[in-house]
């Protein structure tokens, strides 16, 4: 699981609901709500190249999709702490450019 910096060649994919991630979502992350997603990692419709950084609420969807990612042999990550770990990222991040 995942903590601290977002790696540079990560796709972020948030699978909350879309009304949650047009109220907030982290710059440059996809939606692709939690069913959908199921579908997408059963059907093994992702590319495979790709390093993927999945996000939700609080990290227990995450887990889900996690194991079933690697279970399918995706490269993937889950954030701990869930939406609010990149939120609070993305603030840090704003207040190192304001300095």
């Amino acid at each position: 699981m995942w903590t601290d910096r977002i790696p540079e060649d990560a796709t972020i994919i948030d699978i909350r609901d879309p009304d949650s991630f047009k109220e907030y979502h982290y710059p440059g992350s996809i939606n692709i709500p939690f069913e959908e997603m199921i579908k997408k990692v059963s059907s093994e419709e992702l590319p495979r190249e790709k390093n993927y950084l999945i996000v939700c609420y609080a990290g227990m969807k995450t887990s889900v999709i996690l194991n079933m990612m690697l279970a399918h042999g995706y490269r993937a990550q889950g954030v701990i702490g869930g939406i609010g770990t990149l939120r609070r990222i993305e603030e840090e991040k704003s207040q190192k450019t304001k300095s």
